[in-house]
């Protein structure tokens, strides 16, 4: 299982909590600019800057990515702290 951390306004977390697969891009040290889309909010950068691989969108040009599913999650502040499990990838 992994866990991950996502801000309560982010639009990725309604899909998360139903329960579909997402993918957790691994990017490089320096791999600011493979992330730049997803801090725009813009959804025609965002698809643009994946490839659905494994049936999940990743990030194009990352080093590698984990396939995984939600399985429980709880709230913290403006978060919602989620625990995953590992599918693939």
């Amino acid at each position: 299982c992994v866990t991950l951390a996502l801000g309560k306004g982010r639009h990725i977390l309604n899909n998360v909590l139903k329960g579909y697969d997402f993918a957790l891009s691994i990017l490089p040290e320096d791999g600011g600019k493979l992330a730049k889309p997803f801090f725009s909010g813009d959804d025609a950068a965002m698809r643009s800057a994946v490839q659905i691989t494994d049936g999940v969108p990743v990030v194009s040009g990352c080093l590698g990515f984990l396939k995984v599913r939600y399985t429980r999650h709880m709230s913290s502040g403006d978060h919602e702290i989620i625990l995953a499990e590992v599918r693939g990838g």
